[in-house]
């Protein structure tokens, strides 16, 4: 893997893409179940930057039982609708307020 020169703002972002390969699946960092992994490149150099897990139907479906499980016993499944609303709108005001940076030298 080639190594690639990052912006200091983005040092954590070097720890975890030189880590392990790993996602998150209820709550926890998991390798695919499969083991598998895929090479992610930089678009701009064409170097490899990162290995990450190839999920598979397993890795979906531990995903998706999660998922659910947290809709409907997490502790959101018992907030009520009138409580969740200003968490919505100040999660979507705070995504508003970031600059966009997407597709900028």
């Amino acid at each position: 893997m080639d190594t690639i020169e990052l912006d200091p703002r983005l040092r954590h972002a070097a720890t975890f893409l030189g880590g392990s390969p790993k996602m998150l699946i209820d709550g926890k960092m998991a390798s695919a179940a499969s083991g598998k992994t895929f090479e992610v490149f930089n678009p701009a150099t064409g170097a490899v930057i990162a290995n990450v897990p190839e999920a598979d139907k397993a890795d979906v479906d531990l995903a998706v039982a999660a998922a659910r499980r947290a809709f409907d016993n997490g502790i959101w499944a018992k907030v009520s609708p009138a409580e969740k609303g200003p968490h919505s709108v100040a999660h979507r005001r705070s995504h508003r307020a970031r600059p966009r940076r997407v597709g900028r030298a």
